[in-house]
Formats: structure tokens, C-alpha cells, sequence
């Protein structure tokens, strides 16, 4: 869709106006989780307390039995053929007088291979209820530890009604198969709904909102945390696609502007002593243009006046740039990982060169004087290594202005090698 310059400002006012669609994301953007600074996220035990404390009928989150009910229910909907898991039995019972015991452990298991969560529901009539979960966050199941677990608890409790979950981040599979297994993936459904449809104190909300996240994250790949974010992203974007793909297209981006930056620079110097003849947009032909980048935007490339009296251009445009020029200086910016890798180099044409040529062998003079990378017959052009200026590594999520002092820096390095080298190959005669 072609728009015109008008149409494409109205589109942005539009969208920047919208601010009931935008403020959809709000609650995605700038969030502090509590448990991300207190750094409690990959603490077994600390899932454990809060699982605890949500299980308990009577806890100071305000919720009553809301939270082991919706948790019962999931158990028995996903292993409905796990022994002892009838419906009717686990659906009415008495949840007033509930205990709970943390790192439950016997003489044989000692306290480092304890039982995370045991819950005891008495009832005022009747066989007691025992609730024994099994957490594991990131770790897996040691030898046998379910089988030693549910052996005890049944020899402590003969004739109590007994439920033993495992529960992980993906339905791992217990050892022994009379456990039941539940996933964060439930936690996260219960405290969805818990959230929607409590009525809660806003402490204990933001507490259960910012938990709820934090489970989204220990399911990983299988995040419905992201999803919510993916399918009110793809709404707004569907609403405003011109827009958003405008501000795509235009968005600050650190490769740019340090490519721009540095074109400046050299056309500063130029300009300033006439001794650059900075040379652009050479690899899409589109002739000379004052940026110098190709639309890679991972370098800047250019040529002096004196290498040009050097090695002089081909007669025809059969050099590996397809023009008629045989060496460029380059500053190269390309992206790895998270970093943006500053440094500079000259190349070499070697593309289809008459090794009797003058280019080739003042280029050749060049590369037995100051060396160079790779071999000539496995390229179309080489990089000297006249240059020892080592390259800068810059994070992808700098500023140009924090970089500025840096790359003036670097830039006048760049300057004065240019120089040394120029004042050494250009007396030199065929």
C-alpha cells in the first residue's frame, strides 16, 4: 500500500491519539514483579511457602477456601483415574480446620529429602483428609522419593482419606503412579480465575498477580502469560498496521545511527581539509549520496585522494563492488548476539585482477607491507591488517550520544593511520 507523505502523518496522529487501544498494554510495560527483586523465583522452598500459604483456608490472604477448592478440582479433573480420587468424596469436605506442614521428613529421609507440603483437613465427624504435594520448580524426582514419601504417610495415617500430588513445571511423571500430577500451568489457571473473580484485599491481588507471572515463567515455552501479551499486541496491530509498520520502519536503531555518525565525521573532514573523498551507495548503484551505507547498514565505506593516486580505478566496472574502484577504507558495524562490533579496515579488489596490472601490484605491495586476512585466490577482495586498532564492542541497547566520545576517539585513530600509511606508499613509483 503506497501512501502519501499526508496520508502517512495522519496515520501516526491516529494511532498516537488512540490511547484506550494503547493503554491495553499498560499493565505489560515497566511492571516491577516482587519476586523478581528478591530474587525468589528459582527457590523451591520459596514456591513452597507461598503454595502453603494459599492452601491454607485460614491465611491472611483474605480467600478463604477459594484456593484449595479450585486446586482439588484440578487434581481430580486430570487424574480421574488415579486411585482414591472420586469426586463426591474429595467435594464436601470440611476445610474449617485445616493444618499444614512444611518439609515434612523422617528418620530415613532426613531433612534434606523431606515431603514439601502436607495438609491435614480434621473433620468434626469422620476420617481426616491428607493432602501431600511434592514441588519441584527445576528439579527432578531423587531415587524413589515418592514411593518412600507415600509409604510413610500411610503408615502414619492408615485410615485417613489420603490425595498425593507432584507437582512441576510440565506434568512431569512421578516414580510411583498413585501420585497424581498437576503442572504451574494449573496454578496459573487457578490464580487467573482467583484474580477475576475474588473479591481481594489490594495487597493480597497485586501478590497473586505478580505469583501468577512468575509461574508463567517456570512453564517456559509454554508461557500463557506471553500469550495474553501476543493476542492484544496482534489485536492493536490489526487495528493500526500502517502505523506500527511506519514506526517499524523508522525506529531508532544503534547500527544506523552510528553509521550516520560516522558519516558526518567524514564529511567533516572532507569538508574541513579536503582530504577525504568519501564514496556511497556504490553496492545498490544508486550513485553518490552523502550516507555512504549500503542497505545492510553494517558499514561505512570511503576513499582518499592520495590512495586514489595510488591505485587507481579499472577502466570498467568489473571490480567485486561492480564499479570501476579497486580498494575502499571501511568501518564495519556488524551485530552479534546483543553487541555491535566498531572497527575498520581497508580492502583490497583482487576480483579478475591482471596480476601484471598497476592495481594489483601496488595492491599487492600493500598487503606484503602491512599483511592481510584470508587468501587472495578464495576471495574478491582481502582486508589488510595495516590497522592494529582494536575493535570496540558496544551493547545494542546504547545511545549514540553515550557512544559519541568513543567513536571521536576512535575515529581520530583511524585518521592518523591513514595517514602513517599514506605517507609511506604515496613517493613510491612503478
Amino acid at each position: 500500500m503506497n501512501l502519501t507523505d499526508k496520508q502517512i502523518l495522519r496515520t501516526l496522529d491516529d494511532f498516537i491519539l488512540n490511547r484506550e487501544v494503547l493503554a491495553e498494554l499498560d499493565p505489560y510495560l515497566s511492571e516491577v514483579n516482587i519476586f523478581d527483586v528478591l530474587k525468589l523465583k528459582e527457590h523451591e522452598i520459596r514456591h513452597s511457602n507461598i503454595l502453603a500459604w494459599l492452601l491454607d483456608p485460614n491465611g491472611s490472604h483474605g480467600l478463604g477456601d477459594t484456593f484449595i477448592r479450585l486446586f482439588i478440582a484440578h487434581v481430580i479433573k486430570k487424574n480421574r483415574a488415579v486411585h482414591g480420587l472420586d469426586v463426591m468424596t474429595w467435594s464436601y469436605l470440611n476445610l474449617t480446620d485445616c493444618e499444614i506442614q512444611r518439609e515434612k521428613h523422617w528418620p530415613d529421609t532426613g531433612k534434606k529429602d523431606s515431603l514439601d507440603i502436607l495438609l491435614t483437613a480434621h473433620q468434626p465427624v469422620g476420617l481426616d483428609y491428607l493432602i501431600a504435594i511434592e514441588n519441584k520448580v527445576r528439579s527432578s524426582e531423587g531415587p524413589d522419593q515418592t514411593v518412600k514419601y507415600r509409604a510413610h504417610i500411610e503408615a502414619d495415617n492408615p485410615a485417613s482419606v489420603k490425595m498425593f500430588v507432584y507437582l512441576t513445571a510440565k506434568d512431569e511423571v512421578p516414580n510411583d503412579d498413585r501420585w497424581a500430577t498437576l503442572s504451574y500451568c494449573d496454578i496459573y489457571e487457578i490464580l487467573g480465575h482467583i484474580l477475576k473473580y475474588t473479591a481481594m484485599s489490594p495487597e493480597a491481588k497485586l501478590l497473586l498477580d505478580n505469583y501468577r507471572k512468575v509461574c508463567a515463567d517456570i512453564m517456559g515455552m509454554y508461557d500463557m502469560y506471553d500469550m495474553e501479551i501476543r493476542a492484544k499486541v496482534k489485536k492493536i496491530y490489526r487495528e493500526h498496521k500502517d502505523a506500527i509498520d511506519l514506526i517499524n520502519k523508522y525506529k531508532p536503531d544503534l547500527q544506523w545511527d552510528i553509521a550516520d555518525y560516522l558519516t558526518a565525521k567524514l564529511n567533516d573532514q572532507r569538508n574541513r581539509e579536503q582530504y577525504l573523498q568519501h564514496e556511497a551507495g556504490v553496492l545498490n548503484g544508486a550513485g553518490n549520496i552523502d550516507f555512504g551505507i549500503n542497505t545492510q547498514k553494517s558499514y561505512v565505506m570511503f576513499k582518499t585522494y592520495a590512495m586514489n593516486r595510488y591505485i587507481k580505478p579499472s577502466n570498467e566496472a568489473t571490480s567485486c563492488w561492480n564499479s570501476r574502484d579497486n580498494y575502499y577504507y571501511e568501518f564495519s558495524f556488524p551485530k552479534r548476539g546483543d553487541t555491535i562490533n566498531v572497527s575498520f579496515t581497508m580492502l583490497l579488489n583482487v576480483k579478475d585482477l591482471d596480476p601484471d596490472s598497476e592495481p594489483y601490484r601496488r595492491g599487492s605491495r600493500i598487503m606484503e607491507r602491512f599483511g592481510y586476512t584470508g587468501k587472495k585466490g578464495e576471495k574478491k577482495y582481502v582486508r589488510t591488517a595495516f590497522s592494529p586498532l582494536r575493535s570496540r564492542a558496544f551493547s545494542e541497547d546504547s545511545e549514540i550520544d553515550e557512544l559519541m566520545p568513543m567513536l571521536d576517539s576512535y575515529f581520530e585513530k583511524v585518521i592518523k593511520k591513514i595517514a602513517e600509511l599514506e605517507s609511506v606508499i604515496e613517493p613510491e613509483e612503478d
